[in-house]
């Protein structure tokens, strides 16, 4: 029964704006459909939600009065009094959405209830009711909102474009499909579907139907009345932040920092620091341990005891990780790692017997610096004065100097020279970039499909030409000159997650894509070097500045002078 709640209980509750673009309107009334036990929810759009959005469903429906008392503020089915907060069940409790989204556009409620006869229709405008009659409609509730903000164009300027609402809008409705795989979801864009998820009995079977692009594994595990439930992607479909990474506490789609760091900190050793898998997470948590009456769109959480939420998620993720298939020999799972062909002309040297190429994880950006001295830190020696003796471990280069021998990272020292052309062409206006002879189609999230719409002109300055040639399909036309050899596919990715996870400014933002870019057009190691090459890439250290750390602050060499060569091995001069 739909009530309004009493005073001192609205004060306990998170006020807060919870109509911000089209998604969170389909949030909230996707979210009154489930809580209303449909088995059904229909979600259809045009611009983006802005021009219209309706969700219909098959739940239990309201009569009149119910459908009336609906639009008031905090008038909810959901609790009663305050205690209720304390262990909420549903999605909504609050009884501020109907009301806030009819406040800024125009709505037409059509509802009724199970076992009536008759629906009602009730048509609202800026939160003005402007008719109530009889309506022949099936049972459930199917609302319709047109012109969002329409009487609020202030807030139509912070939407973005069609394409990136569009795929806020389909990214909200996928996350809550994930919640209720017993319930049949569709999505239709001016009357195309463009998913339908039939119903299921198990998550892991509606978790492939969301995320069909990625090759999950899934895992459980339980400790002091808390469950953990998972399905996650190896590391080649690893992303700079947790864009990728869906976490659902007792069903309910949630933004929590503490939660994506422990699933990332679980896997160290495994990722590179900053990068985050690919997948879903569930927890079940006992609802006295958890409050959910944060922020004004439940998107945060507030654990009684986080200490040991995070502490069972790390562990139960951080066991499986250690057993799981990418960690198997060689042959078994083949990741997508160093996909640049070497820079300098060099040739790739085969992997060892019973190594996975690319497996190892690269020294965290603040690792300890060696206590040997950086080359140039006590003689100002140049990297091409050095003779180059060999390779060792297919990774380092081994150089002999006045008195000393000196150690070079191939990748460190490739990397900063490439990042500081990189950098130099960009100073200069723009990249120059190089067209593909066959443009690559890219299948992508529409999250990130649209980041590239957004960014189109940001990637041309960087040499990337890419274009969003559908729905979730981006082509890259044009690389960067200096970058011919890579991936087109993995470049973009790399160049995708520093947009979608930066906040700084654009010089700040330009060093870290440059650098994420010189990074995959670098030899790498496990990439066979010669003599010759190895003097090439010496020479080029001495004509870029910062020549003595790679862009991400890792020292790309160090010395060992011939006195403690013959000290430790028990030479006396």
């Amino acid at each position: 029964m739909i009530r309004v709640l009493p005073g001192h209980v609205v004060d306990r509750i998170a006020a807060g704006e919870v109509v911000e673009r089209p998604a969170s309107v389909a949030k909230e009334l996707v979210e009154n459909a489930l809580d209303a036990g449909a088995t059904e929810v229909s979600v259809e759009f045009a611009s983006g939600g802005v021009e219209r959005l309706e969700v219909a469903d098959d739940g239990m429906g309201m009569d009149g009065d119910e459908a009336l008392l609906a639009l008031e503020r905090h008038a909810t089915s959901k609790i009663e009094s305050e205690s209720d907060l304390l262990s909420v069940g549903t999605f909504g409790f609050r009884g501020e959405a109907l009301p806030s989204i009819a406040s800024v556009s125009r709505m037409t409620l059509l509802s009724r209830a199970r076992g009536a006869s008759s629906g009602t229709s009730i048509r609202i405008e800026g939160g003005r009711i402007l008719e109530r009659s009889p309506a022949g409609v099936p049972e459930g509730t199917r609302v319709r909102i047109e012109d969002l903000f329409f009487n609020t164009p202030a807030r139509l300027k912070f939407l973005k474009t069609e394409r990136t609402e569009t795929a806020r809008l389909l990214e909200i409705i996928r996350h809550l499909a994930l919640t209720h795989p017993c319930v049949a979801f569709s999505a239709l864009r001016d009357g195309v579907e463009i998913f339908s998820y039939a119903v299921v009995q198990e998550e892991g079977e509606r978790v492939s139907q969301v995320m069909s692009r990625l090759d999950l594994h899934g895992f459980v595990g339980s400790a002091g009345g808390l469950t953990v439930r998972g399905y996650l992607a190896g590391p080649a479909s690893a992303r700079a932040g947790a864009g990728g990474l869906v976490l659902l506490v007792n069903g309910r789609p949630v933004t929590d920092r503490s939660l994506a760091g422990s699933i990332a900190a679980a896997h160290e050793g495994i990722l590179p620091p900053g990068r985050y898998p690919q997948g879903v997470v569930y927890m079940e948590v006992p609802h006295g341990m958890v409050d959910v009456n944060v922020h004004p769109q439940k998107r945060e959480l507030r654990f009684s005891d986080p200490r040991a939420v995070t502490g069972v998620l790390y562990r139960t993720v951080s066991g499986w990780a250690r057993s799981a298939p990418w960690t198997r020999p060689a042959g078994t799972y083949a990741m997508a790692v160093g996909v640049a062909e070497p820079a300098h002309g060099l040739a790739r040297a085969p992997a060892p017997p019973g190594r996975v190429p690319g497996t190892q994880a690269p020294a965290p950006d603040d690792a300890p610096v060696p206590d040997m001295p950086l080359l140039g830190t006590r003689q100002e020696t140049a990297f091409s004065s050095l003779e180059v003796i060999g390779q060792v471990l297919g990774t380092f280069i081994v150089c002999e100097g006045p008195d000393r021998m000196v150690i070079v990272d191939q990748h460190a020292a490739a990397e900063r020279v490439t990042f500081e052309r990189l950098r130099d062409e960009w100073r200069t206006g723009s990249v120059p970039s190089q067209l593909l002879l066959v443009p690559q189609r890219i299948e992508m999230d529409p999250v990130r499909a649209a980041l590239v719409e957004e960014n189109e002109g940001l990637l041309g300055a960087f040499g990337i030409g890419a274009d969003v040639s559908g729905p979730e399909v981006v082509t890259v036309r044009e690389v960067p000159a200096l970058l011919s050899g890579v991936d087109p596919e993995r470049l973009l990715e790399a160049v995708l997650d520093e947009l979608q996870s930066s906040r700084g400014r654009l010089e700040t933002l330009a060093e870290q894509v440059l650098s994420t870019m010189a990074c995959h057009a670098s030899i790498r190691g496990g990439d066979a070097m010669d003599v010759e090459a190895g003097h090439a890439l010496l020479t080029a250290l001495d004509r870029v500045d910062w020549a003595h750390h790679c862009p991400h602050g890792r020292p790309v060499s160090f010395e060992i002078p011939r006195s403690e060569l013959e000290r430790r091995l028990g030479r006396r001069g």
